[in-house]
């Protein structure tokens, strides 16, 4: 019985994981509440969950407020372009869904399609903005040229985004935001990692960074 409560038993790894999970889950709603913010926080988030949860380098708290600073500007500026792109789609979308007409039928599927790309944008572009230090524009076209070659997990990625919250805002108990969302970057890291790693140089011999562990 003592086995279990063993700092490196498979029980207290998992509780230990579990509340490095909480605790960056906590620090990235903190760093949502200026909301321009989000795409920062959502950067950070993933870069803590998989330097120090997954890989077991460095302190949670500690990497997200230092991927935090270090992505601000980039991730307050996607954030803003997410945001009007978006809310420009949505009004031209009611435009032509108003429309009651053959050309507002087809501006209706033009903009789900248009959503629908910069969704899959979206699902790479705030782990590409963790990883790489070029500019945003790059981080974009970086992050759809994998959204399209990984286009089926593209899919289940932003589908499974969607619904969890869906199901989290309409289901399931508040407190459960404390441990979903890093939970989820957790799930999803081992797709996006495999994905970063062909766009990263190989590790020259004996180099041992992190992201190669």
């Amino acid at each position: 019985m003592g086995k279990i409560f063993q700092m490196d038993s498979p029980v207290m790894t998992f509780l230990n994981k579990t509340g490095e999970l909480i605790l960056l889950d906590i620090c990235w709603l903190l760093g949502c509440i200026p909301i321009v913010t989000i795409g920062t926080s959502t950067t950070a988030l993933y870069y803590a969950v998989v330097k120090s949860v997954r890989r077991d380098t460095g302190y949670p708290v500690g990497e997200f407020l230092r991927a935090y600073k270090r992505n601000l500007k980039r991730g307050t500026a996607a954030t803003l372009i997410i945001m009007a792109l978006m809310a420009v789609l949505y009004l031209n979308r009611e435009i032509a869904a108003n429309a009651g007409n053959a050309a507002g039928i087809t501006g209706v599927l033009v903009y789900d399609g248009i959503f629908a790309a910069l969704a899959g944008i979206a699902v790479y572009l705030f782990p590409v903005l963790s990883r790489f230090s070029f500019r945003l524009r790059d981080g974009f076209k970086l992050s759809f040229v994998m959204a399209v070659r990984y286009l089926p997990a593209t899919v289940l990625v932003a589908a499974g985004t969607a619904l969890l919250f869906a199901v989290w805002a309409y289901c399931l108990p508040v407190p459960l935001i404390l441990v979903l969302p890093a939970a989820w970057y957790y799930a999803v890291s081992f797709h996006m990692e495999k994905a970063l790693l062909k766009y990263m140089p190989k590790p020259e011999a004996g180099e041992m960074s992190w992201y190669y562990m």
